[in-house]
């Protein structure tokens, strides 16, 4: 699958808000670049567009590149009320427990905790992190959180996301890069991916997200099957391949038919072969 970056002409404005990704199969993805922020007016421009994608698009992604030193962590990114400091949605890293927890405020006004695990990003090396925030426009809202380029954690069920207030100007955007480097760590790049996919928002962090089961080995695919079925057990036990060697020939279903989504199976691709079958 080739890539094209548009840069528009109006490339530098809005900073943040500096590029498309266009692809051949899919209409281009908005870019927001949350460090290239600089002052009051960019960041209400970002806030406006987030807010837009959140209420309009199926997914939103949050990538970045990161480094940190053994055990530590912090704040990686978050939406705040300039009022009362309410968490509309808060990214943060706890490197001593190897977790990424996401909180944002549900619709009767309490915080949501979401804990995702096997998040290894606090050794003092040099860590890519997606999380992606799917399915924004139904009853439940589902997390996913790849590391290094491999399918970390799934959250599935949860309370979605209250709307951005209107007023832009009310929340304010703040990331971690100061904050990391006081801890000997670095923030390299922290951006909003404004719909498109896994693979789309992979190629902002180098990530090889491709269309067809080869760039991924048996044991990633195992590894990302085994995520589906706790996510679905009763469906998976239910499912006629539950057998002896039933994974793998759910595997090869998946592989073989049009369920493989670059390379990474998603809840959803799961949740379609079962009922499909």
């Amino acid at each position: 699958m080739g890539w094209t970056v548009v840069v528009p002409v109006s490339a530098v404005n809005q900073a943040g808000l500096d590029s498309r990704w266009e692809s051949p199969d899919g209409p281009d993805v908005q870019v927001i670049d949350v460090l290239s922020l600089q002052d009051s007016k960019q960041s209400v421009a970002a806030v406006e567009k987030l807010s837009g994608g959140l209420s309009a698009l199926s997914d939103v992604y949050a990538v970045s590149t990161l480094r940190l030193p053994p055990k530590l962590g912090g704040v990686l990114l978050g939406l705040y009320s300039k009022q009362d400091n309410r968490k509309y949605l808060e990214l943060a890293v706890m490197g001593k427990i190897n977790k990424v927890l996401v909180r944002y405020v549900r619709a009767d006004g309490k915080i949501h905790t979401v804990n995702l695990q096997n998040a290894n990003l606090a050794d003092g090396r040099t860590h890519s992190i997606i999380l992606r925030l799917g399915g924004l426009q139904r009853e439940h809202l589902h997390m996913e959180l790849y590391v290094d380029c491999r399918l970390a954690d799934s959250s599935q069920g949860l309370p979605p996301l209250v709307p951005l207030p209107r007023e832009a100007d009310m929340v304010e955007i703040r990331h971690g890069q100061k904050a990391y480097a006081r801890l000997q760590g670095a923030v390299e790049s922290l951006r909003l991916a404004l719909g498109g996919s896994v693979a789309k928002a992979g190629a902002l962090t180098d990530c090889p997200f491709q269309g067809d089961s080869s760039a991924y080995n048996s044991e990633t695919s195992l590894r990302s099957l085994q995520f589906m079925c706790s996510s679905y057990p009763d469906a998976f036990h239910n499912h006629p391949h539950r057998r002896i060697r039933g994974s793998q020939k759910l595997v090869s279903k998946i592989h073989g038919g049009q369920f493989l989504q670059f390379g990474i199976f998603t809840a959803e691709a799961f949740q379609n072969v079962v009922e499909r079958d």
